[in-house]
């Protein structure tokens, strides 16, 4: 309880009494603190308003398989053999659940050593297991060089596509007398877009590509990318069978 000889400093506030009356009646000393602090709040509040960034402009989308099938004879540095591979569905489940879980990002490049095109770490590299085909992918490409390059060079039966992994678990088996390396497990390090001219390990792998702004991948890309592959699978045993 506030003593009786205490006086109150004041029952009304600013919202109570305009400022402009407070300072009028207010000592010239005390005009100058208050416009100064008022000054000061003013600069901090336009210093802590962040500008943000420029909204990002895409040009189009590609979306592909990525090693389906069995391969060609490749070459692997940890083994040091050429031997024809395969990914087995419980690796693409564990690559699946990395990606889920933001372990290890995937680029999306023109060709393995080329400009990263997408990546996982901003989501404009999306990846997705089929039960037939194994690890898909869809990526958003950025309206600039490398995005409107890529887009533009994909031809009406697509682009080829490669895979860079590394930490694999690996063993060979032997199905009528030829040796197959199969991966059970890896960490996928970057998905390639390779250019026309250069054939893929993995000849049911095929990405489609077309210009557009759509918010999401439109699907016939992904259906021709999955047509691709059945149908390159099917030849592919045909000709074993035969």
């Amino acid at each position: 309880m506030i003593p009786p000889n205490v006086e109150r400093a004041g029952g009304t506030t600013l919202g109570e009494v305009s400022r402009a009356e407070v300072l009028k009646r207010a000592p010239e000393w005390w005009r100058s603190l208050a416009n100064r602090a008022l000054r000061s709040a003013a600069a901090d509040k336009a210093k802590s308003i962040v500008t943000p960034p420029a909204a990002r402009r895409y040009c189009g989308w590609i979306a592909g398989c990525v090693a389906p099938g069995i391969a060609l004879p490749c070459f692997n540095h940890a083994d040091k053999l050429r031997v024809r591979e395969q990914f087995t569905p419980a690796c693409w489940d564990r690559v699946l659940k990395q990606f889920r879980k933001g372990m290890s990002p995937v680029t999306l490049r023109w060709g393995h050593d080329g400009t990263t095109l997408a990546t996982t770490e901003d989501m404009s590299l999306l990846l997705g297991v089929h039960n037939v085909v194994g690890l898909t992918f869809d990526a958003r490409l950025t309206d600039d060089a490398a995005g409107r390059m890529a887009v533009d060079a994909a031809p009406k039966d697509g682009l080829a596509v490669s895979i860079a992994y590394r930490k694999a678990s690996t063993w060979m088996v032997e199905r009528e007398g030829v040796a197959i390396r199969v991966v059970d497990d890896c960490v996928v390090d970057h998905i390639a877009v390779l250019p026309p001219a250069m054939t893929p390990a993995y000849p049911a792998a095929r990405a489609f590509a077309r210009r557009g702004v759509e918010a999401a991948c439109p699907e016939e890309l992904e259906r021709d990318a999955r047509i691709h592959a059945w149908v390159t699978l099917k030849r592919q045993q045909g000709a074993t069978s035969g």
